[in-house]
């Protein structure tokens, strides 16, 4: 990891609100560089998005934002990093308080599931009706076991649900944006290497979705869009548990061997394999 900048501690110890302030400098560093102006642009250098500043606040949040607390930013205002901590924060604790509405999902910032499964409900969509909430909430009333409910399985569930989204501009579906996890993981390692944590291994589905030939990506060892200057970060060695081991044949299992063979039509398109391997093909029939 890079050393990640200090230039803001000030204002996100002020603004936090409860939430870690680690939590928040991993987030902004990936998202932005820290760069309070920054632009997600395209080859032309127009902005592909309305997402501004530190924490790439859309102007649909500002809008939200407004509302719920009274003031009156402008997405112009989001270039003001103090302002732009003001909605970020809001929208963290915004999401917090969904997953707890409709999700049996603890808060815990010492759970790599917990914080990854937040930074991806702040990058790829947290609601009820098609985000994270609901897929973590779907996949709870389908008897999946909170273990085995992690950013990348829930992902995984996304694009199973919703194929042909047009959340991405790659065509895919959603979620299905290739470099979502890599930043997920990047997010949540160094997160944790703030707090001097040992640092997650990257998600991968569990063992009995996966075929055994195929490996995860890698949490990448490139850098965030920060400076030029800093050097890029190494990829940690894994310290944490891998997923579980594959157990007997349960209504789990049964729905997630139902639940993932439609995707085999879309594997070389998102780079995720998830049709069961030969050896589990008997089992997964059984399930079936």
């Amino acid at each position: 990891m890079s050393k990640i900048p200090t230039t803001y501690d000030a204002i996100i110890q002020r603004v936090a609100q409860g939430i870690p302030v680690q939590f928040i400098k991993s987030l902004i560093w990936h998202e932005s560089g820290m760069d309070p102006t920054a632009r997600p642009l395209n080859s032309k250098k127009q902005p592909i998005s309305s997402a501004t500043g530190l924490g790439q606040v859309l102007g649909m949040v500002v809008d939200d934002f407004n509302k719920a607390n009274g003031y009156k930013f402008t997405l112009k205002d989001m270039e003001d990093p103090e302002k732009n901590l003001m909605v970020t924060t809001w929208l963290i604790k915004t999401i917090i308080k969904v997953y707890k509405q409709n999700t049996q999902l603890k808060e815990n910032w010492d759970d790599p599931n917990w914080v990854g499964l937040l930074y991806l409900g702040y990058g790829a969509g947290f609601s009820s009706k098609q985000g994270v909430a609901y897929l973590v909430n779907y996949m709870e009333k389908n008897g999946i076991p909170p273990s085995q409910i992690t950013p990348e399985t829930v992902r995984l569930l996304a694009m199973k649900l919703f194929p042909s989204s047009k959340y991405y501009n790659n065509g895919g579906g959603y979620m299905s944006e290739p470099l979502l996890m890599t930043s997920i993981n990047n997010k949540t390692r160094d997160y944790f290497a703030l707090r001097g944590m040992p640092t997650p291994a990257p998600w991968k589905a569990p063992p009995m979705y996966t075929p055994a030939s195929s490996t995860p990506a890698p949490a990448t060892s490139s850098p965030a869009p920060a400076p030029s200057t800093n050097s890029p970060r190494p990829s940690p060695a894994p310290q944490w548990p891998a997923p579980p081991a594959p157990v007997p044949t349960t209504p789990a299992e049964s729905f997630w061997s139902k639940a993932w063979k439609p995707l085999a039509g879309i594997a070389a398109v998102v780079t995720v394999a998830v049709v069961a391997s030969k050896a589990s093909a008997p089992r997964r029939a059984r399930a079936a």
